[in-house]
Formats: structure tokens, sequence, C-alpha cells
């Protein structure tokens, strides 16, 4: 699924300009509803695979043309509270999945299909292994406006811009974190801290609750000082306190707040990375380019995430902790040389009046 995901992004962006928001959303989520409908008619888990690589590619088109539609409509310093609840609709439906998911996995044997799929094949008298699928939808307001003629020239000459690749960087490394924990958090809490099955699940709600609390605040505090960097280091901060907690120390209680720094503190930093970049690309095309290579990036970011842990490494989950604490540091060394190089090009365009993104005036957030 990551794979058509992460591929067909930067091609995305491009539509919903062409298409116009309304006919390309609509499109897409009714090309993902068939999608999801057909997964329940399948019988063997390798017919999952090229439903999964469809399902990818109607995916890609949702958040990276969301995200650019925001930024497009919201004043700069009003937009990472909408991307903050933006995330909060899915991280709040992310804290109830582990229950769904404890729900749905009372459901074994249930389900097998109709009687007359046994006329299709003799194997449908076999018991049913396939799993049971619920599917959530995230809803947002959308809007059209008028697009900038398209050249592909142009949209690829961004390519060049070091900021592009910088904040696409920022994302993966957020969502390595993120991804890890929301794959993994309730088989830590199971295998690594001896948690039911029941409560391990569970247990995952409230972190996430707490994380949805989290972004929102710090997306008023962030729009109302006009800063970002603060927060993502912040942030960063917090999940390498939290990600030592979990990892390096023995005691439950303190890996369970380990779980909840991290769980909350990376899912602040989703927006809070979206919203700085947003902050400091002009330029339509450009904007779409850079929100298809976050997004795309941040896809990349959920492979790593979905293989740094692992069952044999219970219950400390070393390499896991380690790679999240890296991708952690990474981005507080590439916030750093951000800072400055937005720092340095402000008082360039003070002292010497040189223009930034090609607009009189314009100074980058920090």
């Amino acid at each position: 699924m990551f794979i058509t995901y992460v591929a067909f992004q930067p091609v995305a962006v491009i539509l919903v300009r062409k298409m116009g928001a309304r006919l390309f959303f609509t499109s897409i989520a009714v090309l993902w509803g068939i999608t999801e409908i057909c997964l329940g008619f399948v019988r063997h888990w390798y017919d999952l695979i090229p439903l999964r690589l469809i399902l990818g590619a109607f995916e890609a088109g949702v958040f990276p043309a969301a995200l650019y539609m925001m930024s497009c409509w919201y004043p700069r310093y009003r937009l990472q509270q909408r991307i903050a609840l933006f995330y909060f609709i899915g991280t709040l439906a992310s804290a109830f999945t582990g229950i769904l998911a404890y729900g749905v996995s009372q459901m074994a044997g249930l389900g097998s299909g109709p009687d007359w799929w046994e006329a299709v094949s003799d194997t449908a008298r076999e018991p049913s292994t396939y799993a049971n699928g619920i599917a959530g939808w995230r809803w947002i307001f959308i809007i059209d406006t008028h697009a900038e003629e398209f050249r592909l020239s142009l949209y690829l000459q961004h390519l060049g811009d070091f900021k592009v690749w910088a904040h696409a960087a920022l994302f993966m490394l957020t969502t390595t974190t993120n991804y890890a924990v929301v794959y993994f958090l309730p088989i830590i809490l199971r295998e690594g801290l001896g948690f039911s099955v029941a409560a391990a699940q569970c247990l995952t709600a409230p972190p996430y609750i707490l994380g949805c609390l989290w972004m929102l605040v710090l997306g008023r505090i962030s729009d109302r000082l006009r800063v970002r960097s603060p927060f993502v280091l912040f942030n960063n901060a917090c999940c390498v306190i939290g990600l030592s907690l979990l990892g390096f120390t023995t005691p439950t209680a303190s890996r369970l707040v380990g779980a909840f720094l991290t769980t909350a503190a990376g899912s602040a930093n989703l927006p809070s990375t979206l919203a700085w970049q947003a902050n400091n690309i002009r330029g339509q095309w450009k904007r779409a380019l850079t929100s298809a290579l976050s997004v795309g990036a941040g896809g990349i970011g959920g492979i790593i995430g979905g293989t740094v842990f692992r069952t044999e490494d219970a219950p400390e989950y070393r390499p896991g902790i380690i790679t999240t604490l890296l991708a952690n540091g990474l981005m507080v060394v590439i916030t750093l040389a951000m800072v400055v190089k937005y720092h340095r090009a402000n008082r360039r365009a003070e002292s010497m009046g040189e223009v930034i993104e090609g607009l009189e005036g314009f100074r980058y957030t920090l």
C-alpha cells in the first residue's frame, strides 16, 4: 500500500488543481469506498495485495491535496490550528482503533461469506481465516481556487530548492516515530509490559486522547506567537524523554509515562512540521510539490516505522527505540539548521533589501 501511496502523491496535487477540489475529493472517496467494499469479498491473503495497492493509490490523494488546499486558503498564522484540527479527527479515531481491533478479534470464525460462495470454490468449505475490517472516514470542508498555469518543467524545477527536501525530511522523521507507535504500541503494552490482550488494546486510547489535546493547544499557541521551530524542538525533546523511559527503564509506571509522552508529542509534531513548511513555501505549484513530497516522505517514514519494532526484540525493543531516538535527533539537527538559514535570510532582507521567495516584504517563519 505504501508503494502506491508514496508514488501517486505528486500526481494527486496536480489533479486537485486541474479537476477542482469538489470533483477530486468526491471521486477518490467513491473509488476508495468501492475498493474497501471489495476487500470484504477477499478469501485469501494474497488477494489483498492488488486491492491494497489500489487503495494506496486512491488514499494518496487525500492528505497532500487537503494539506495543499488548506495552505492556500488559510492565513499563515491561522494555519497550524486548522492542520491540528484536521489531524485531531484522525488522531481521535486512532484512539479507539485498539478497542475496535479487540472487538473485531472476538469475531473469529464469523463472516465466512454467503452460502453461494461454496459453489464457487471448494475452499469455501474450509474455515474462514481472513480478518474482518472496519473502515473510518475523515471529513473536511473543501474549497475551490483558481490554479496558476501548470508547466511540468517549472513544477520539477522546485526540486532544486533545499527547503523542499529539508521539510520533507522533517515530516518523514516525524512519521517514523508515529507509525512505529501506531503499529506497535499494543504489542509493546502486551509483550513488553505484560498487559493482557484486552488491556493492551484499550490502553492505546488514553495516549491518543492526550495527543489530541496536546496538538490543539500547541497549535493555538504557535499561531498566536507566530513561531514554529520552538514547538517542533519541544516535541522532539518530549519524544526523546518518552522513548528513553519506554526503552531504558524497568518500572511499568515509568514505561507507561514514556508511551504517553511519545504518542502525544509525536502526534503534535505532525501539524507543527507541516505548518512550518507551508509558512515558508510560496507559489501554488511549489507549495503543491512540497506538500506532495512531504506527505510522500511521510509514507517512507511509515515503512521504516512499521519494521523497527519486532516481536523478537521484546521486552526492551532496543532496535526500535534507538531508531526512533535517532529520528528525533536528526529532526533537531535539521530544525536548527533551517532556523539558522531562515534567520540569516530574514536579516539580509532587513539590512540589504533582499527579496525572499519572490515577494517584497516576505519573511520566513522561524
